[in-house]
């Protein structure tokens, strides 16, 4: 049986990419790496409610990123960097290496999620390691699928919504699901448009993201920000759940 590594961030998506792994005949190792993110302690209490927490490999390199000199983009916790220090640690391991990107996100800011960035990373990493074993891949299984057809997935092959629960996506450092951060308002709306509804501190409509993505959309998407899916999406969901953009 092949091995896979599993980049974990114990929001939904890292936790159903877990699964999908295992459905494929693979067998998952997930990692989880306390990077200093603020919400460390609230992700670590999460994975140890898994059912497979036992699996999971926890390191810690948080007082090395403390040391790094490099741009963060607090507010929405964007480490631009992240993805290929982890992956150059995890290919000393594993010939394959996943994590969890959705398909909007590879037109949007984070360069480290980018199409062009999993294809050099793995043909970086694959000249590196060549010494040891043939190829080395980064693998992006959802890159697909947006946040809500990676949730319609899930429940299709017997996740239940009680599985999904147990995650965190949110960024606050001590709310389960605080209602006001980004990932709150893509939880929601992946959620709701599969019939699941969730309790937040604050409802994410009201939030500052949410005000964005409605003129984002009333403007015609001028900003490129948001690709058609994505559209569509956020547009069903105001609609439904919240109100008419």
């Amino acid at each position: 049986m092949k091995t896979v590594a599993i980049m974990i961030s114990w929001g939904l998506d890292s936790y159903i990419m877990y699964y999908y792994a295992k459905k494929q005949g693979y067998k998952p190792i997930p990692i989880w790496v306390d990077l200093g993110q603020p919400y460390a302690e609230k992700e670590l209490e999460a994975i140890n409610s898994f059912e497979f927490a036992d699996e999971i490999i926890k390191l810690s390199i948080k007082d090395f990123v403390s040391k790094i000199p490099a741009n963060v983009d607090k507010k929405n916790q964007i480490i631009p960097w992240r993805n290929l220090l982890l992956w150059v640690l995890w290919a000393n391991w594993w010939e394959e290496v996943r994590i969890g990107a959705l398909y909007w996100e590879e037109h949007w800011k984070e360069r480290d999620k980018s199409k062009p960035f999993f294809k050099m990373t793995t043909e970086l990493l694959t000249y590196i390691f060549n010494i040891v074993r043939p190829y080395t891949e980064m693998k992006t299984p959802f890159s697909h699928l947006t946040k809500t057809w990676v949730v319609k997935r899930a429940l299709d092959n017997g996740i239940t919504a009680e599985q999904l629960a147990k995650t965190t996506t949110c960024y606050d450092e001590h709310d389960h699901n605080c209602g006001n951060c980004s990932t709150c308002f893509k939880r929601r709306m992946a959620l709701s448009l599969n019939g699941i509804n969730e309790e937040f501190k604050t409802n994410p409509r009201e939030s500052d993201y949410c005000k964005e993505m409605i003129e984002e959309i009333r403007s015609g998407n001028k900003n490129g920000r948001l690709i058609p899916e994505r559209v569509e999406e956020i547009k069903q969901a105001l609609h439904n759940v919240w109100i008419e953009v």
